[in-house]
């Protein structure tokens, strides 16, 4: 059975008897979700039938859209569901322009690595949300990638918890870049945002150092915002701040961290 042979009567029980023909644990995601409720509630308004018409003129198969573009769609029917809802989209998932400049950070350092055959990463996302980072990850990685607003950087004085953190992370030397983001990139607030990147092997050329890369020019803005979030990373971005990455000046001391600014040619 598909959803395109459902029928026009008792599409109700049809598309229940449909549901359940899959496994125990997607059906748990049907149940989390009421979805019985809801189809009952479409089939008492006649439109239960018109609906299922609509997703089965559709393939949405794995062999017609892989997982990547799934959930752009996905993430595009949440964004749509919590404005009209008046919550917040940004709590739900993070701009995909800003998950693969991160990810693509995450994974510098194991570009000629990646190349060879039978190399196996694990990638770990520890608030999934729709699976963004995971899929923009597929292709390896082994550092952490954090993004952050500035609170992280500048809240708590000499000796509280968030300056005792701080400390931790640098005289482990366990910092290994921060990435200044532009403004305006979210859908909940235009406040300045920052990727951290973490490590705890360092390459030598790395050790005693933290790299701090200016990326807050690096954005065009939006023909139409969504609302907070009017501005986009450039195509050109991703590709900069990786090389600014790859090569970081070398620092005076270990109280003057490389600095890069790679969006300084605009």
């Amino acid at each position: 059975m598909d959803l395109s042979s459902l029928g026009s009567s008792d599409t109700a029980a049809n598309l229940e008897k449909y549901v359940q023909s899959f496994s125990a644990d997607a059906r748990e995601i049907f149940e989390h979700f009421k979805f019985t409720e809801f189809v009952r509630l479409l089939d008492d308004a006649n439109l239960l039938y018109l609906v299922v018409q609509r997703f089965a003129a559709w393939d949405l198969s794995p062999k017609a859209i892989d997982n990547h573009h799934m959930g752009l769609a996905f993430e595009e029917l949440i964004r749509k569901f919590a404005e009209s809802s008046n919550e917040t989209a940004g709590e739900h998932f993070t701009p995909r322009d800003i998950v693969r400049l991160t990810t693509a950070l995450v994974f510098i350092e194991d570009d000629a690595l990646l190349t060879l055959a039978g190399i196996v990463r694990s990638i770990y996302d520890p608030t999934g949300g729709t699976g963004g980072m995971i899929s923009s990850g597929m292709e390896g990685g082994s550092r952490i990638g954090i993004i952050l607003n500035g609170s992280p950087l500048f809240t708590g004085g000499a000796g509280s918890g968030e300056s005792e953190i701080r400390r931790y992370l640098l005289e482990n030397d366990l910092v290994e870049a921060i990435v200044a983001l532009p403004t305006d990139m979210f859908y909940n607030t235009g406040i300045a945002t920052y990727i951290w990147i973490l490590s705890n092997n360092k390459p030598a050329h790395r050790k005693g150092t933290v790299q701090l890369i200016h990326a807050a020019d690096c954005s065009e803005k939006m023909r139409k915002s969504l609302g907070s979030m009017k501005s986009l990373l450039t195509a050109t971005s991703t590709p900069t701040a990786r090389r600014a990455s790859s090569k970081p000046s070398t620092p005076n001391s270990r109280k003057s961290p490389a600095r890069s600014k790679p969006c300084s040619w605009r």
